[in-house]
Order: structure tokens, then C-alpha cells, then sequence
């Protein structure tokens, strides 16, 4: 046999067919790096992708709104809205309140509340003089520019003018504080007065003096002084009165008011030697005698 003893090498034999192999490929790439990448971002989708926004309802955004809105208005409507009464000179009226509760007033008086707040506060603003008579129930407070008045359910007078104030119990028990927080709590018969420096003074009514006298028209005075004297006079008839400088002079006594401003100012010039003079307009000038 021809072929015997003729020795073959497998790993030269691998090697040929592979160099002919790789001989007769030819290597598609003739681009370069960049263009080989180039070419592959030009394919491939880099587009971002943006959710769609989600819709806002503004039909239930406004009504919300508009129920805030309405609340706050409501609230504000029931906790400020206030009633005044206003008493003018010459008159006297009765003011009935939400629970019952009434208030007679005194000439040039005033007092406001609110009407509905008042089953959640029973607390009321007040100048002037007036008769309250309150209906049993949650505390009552009437507050004045210097004090202020607490009850549960009772009858009182209270006279806040200036720096003048005065109450007095009827009925039931009155606490009375100022604005320094002095306090004093009157039984029925029982007065207080403000001092100057804020203390609440107590004493027992006197016999003959009734705080309440100006509801049927009768003024009473105990050593008064003679121009506070004059300004009741004023109120009660609503009329305006010049006095001269210098009075210092107190008067005791009273006048009703069935009789005419010019017999009043008779009656009350006359211990002190003054007399008076009718002007127009419904004015009056005190004068001193020669």
C-alpha cells in the first residue's frame, strides 16, 4: 500500500484547512468604531416616554372652596354680628333680649350684644344706666369701659358713665370686678362704687334712696356733686346747660319729671344763689347772682 507507513500530523492538518478557511472569509466591517456606534444610536429609540398628566377636577377643587368660604362666612355672620340700642336724651326704652332677659334703659344709654352668639354667650356692652332683669341660665356678663357685671339669673342697676360706676343687687347675687381684677359680690340691698384707684367698695343701701327711682321718673340725689346734678338734667330732657367755672357745691335732694326743665333749674339753682337764663335751641345758661 502506497500509503503506509506515511505518518500524518493532525494539529499541521487543523492548521491548514483553518488558514484556508479564514483565507476566503472577508470581514463585512469596513467601517470604523464611531460610524459602527454611530449607526447603532440612529437605530435604537431613545425617545423619552412622558406619562400623561393626570386631569385636575376643578369643578370639586371650586365647590370645596366654595363650602370654606361659605363656613367662614357663616361663623363670622353668627359670632360678630352685633344689634345696638341706642337710648337718646329725653327718653327712656325697654330692650328685650334673646332669652327674656330685658334691660330698661336711661336716657343717653346704649348697649350692644350679639344676637346670634347669645345661646353661646350671654355677654353684652354697656353705657349709661339701665335696669337689667336677666332670665336663669348661663352667665350673664354686662361690660362696661371700667367693669364689668356677672349674674347667673337676678335684678340690678348698673350706672357706668366716665369714670363713675355703680351697681346695685334687687335680686339673687351680683359679682362686680374691675379692670385691675378687684372683685366684689353683692346680695340683694347691697350697692358698689368703684373707687378711684379700681377697688370695688360694698355698703347697704341707703333706706331712703332707691338706685332704680329714674324708672318712674323720679331722680334722687345725696350730696351730689351739683354738676353731675346739672348733666342728669340734661339727659332727662335733652337740653343743653352752660354752668359757669368754679362749682364745687354738692346738692341733696330730687326732682320728677313731670315738671318743666325750667322749674327743675329753679328748684336746683335756688339753694346756691345761681339762677339761669333760656337761650334757643333748647339751651340754658347758669349763671351766678350779683
Amino acid at each position: 500500500m502506497s500509503n503506509a507507513g506515511k505518518h500524518i500530523d493532525p494539529n499541521q492538518e487543523f492548521e491548514k484547512q483553518t488558514d484556508n478557511f479564514f483565507s476566503k472569509v472577508q470581514v463585512p466591517f469596513k467601517a470604523s468604531k464611531e460610524d459602527i456606534w454611530d449607526e447603532l444610536e440612529a437605530k435604537l429609540d431613545f425617545t423619552k416616554t412622558v406619562l400623561p398628566a393626570r386631569k385636575i377636577n376643578y369643578r370639586w377643587t371650586f365647590a370645596i372652596a366654595a363650602t370654606v368660604l361659605l363656613l367662614v362666612a357663616v361663623f363670622s355672620l353668627f359670632r360678630f354680628y352685633t344689634t345696638t340700642i341706642e337710648c337718646p336724651a329725653g327718653q327712656h326704652l325697654t330692650a328685650n333680649l334673646p332669652d327674656g332677659s330685658t334691660v330698661q334703659l336711661n336716657a343717653s344709654s346704649t348697649l350692644s350684644y350679639k344676637p346670634l352668639w347669645w345661646q353661646f354667650s350671654r355677654t353684652l356692652s354697656f353705657e349709661g344706666e339701665g335696669f337689667f332683669d336677666v332670665q336663669k341660665g348661663e352667665k350673664f356678663t354686662v361690660k362696661s369701659s371700667i367693669a364689668s357685671t356677672t349674674v347667673l339669673g337676678t335684678s340690678f342697676n348698673i350706672y357706668a358713665r366716665d369714670d363713675r360706676y355703680e351697681v346695685s343687687c334687687h335680686s339673687g347675687k351680683v359679682k362686680v370686678r374691675s379692670k385691675n381684677n378687684e372683685e366684689g359680690i353683692l346680695s340683694p340691698g347691697y350697692e358698689a362704687k368703684l373707687s378711684l384707684d379700681g377697688k370695688v367698695v360694698i355698703y347697704k343701701s341707703q333706706e331712703n334712696k332707691s338706685s332704680i327711682s329714674w324708672i318712674d321718673n323720679k331722680f334722687i340725689f345725696t350730696a351730689i356733686p351739683l354738676r353731675r346734678v346739672f348733666e342728669e338734667i340734661e339727659r332727662q330732657y335733652d337740653v343743653q346747660i352752660t354752668i359757669p367755672e368754679g362749682i364745687t357745691h354738692s346738692y341733696t335732694g330730687y326732682f320728677t319729671k313731670d315738671k318743666s326743665p325750667e322749674a327743675v333749674l329753679g328748684l336746683v339753682c335756688k339753694p346756691f344763689g345761681l339762677t339761669f337764663v333760656a337761650n334757643s335751641g333748647n339751651s340754658f345758661t347758669v349763671i351766678r347772682n350779683e
